[in-house]
């Protein structure tokens, strides 16, 4: 999964707290990775490829990822045991945007993220 020969769009590291919303669960987790075709992420709950979550940072209240969980496998730290998980950008939701009936391009969200 480091290969990023396979990757359309390329990786950029980060570390941001989120939460992942699905079925009315809020799960934390911690962003680690971004591009303008997804997210990697970090949790202590198990995601099965194909779940549908929404995902906000916890300091930029106005945006939310809506994706599609593609990959998953636990790591484990000394006892404790992580999932790591790709999740697929489906759309980008930006409150502003969607109040004056348009959509952001995945680029400009992705950008703010890394200023």
């Amino acid at each position: 999964m480091e290969n990023d020969e396979h990757r359309r769009y390329p990786r950029h590291e980060t570390e941001m707290r989120v939460t992942i919303h699905k079925n009315g669960e809020e799960i934390p987790a911690t962003l680690i990775d971004i591009s303008e075709g997804g997210i990697g992420l970090i949790s202590e709950q198990e995601f099965s490829a194909g779940t549908k979550v929404d995902i906000t940072i916890n300091y930029i209240d106005d945006y939310a990822v809506h994706g599609t969980v593609r990959w998953s496998c636990q790591i484990q730290d000394g006892s404790q045991i992580y999932y790591r998980f790709g999740v697929q950008a489906d759309s980008v939701l930006i409150m502003e945007d969607i109040m004056e009936g348009g959509f952001p391009e995945r680029s400009g969200f992705v950008k703010k993220l890394l200023s």
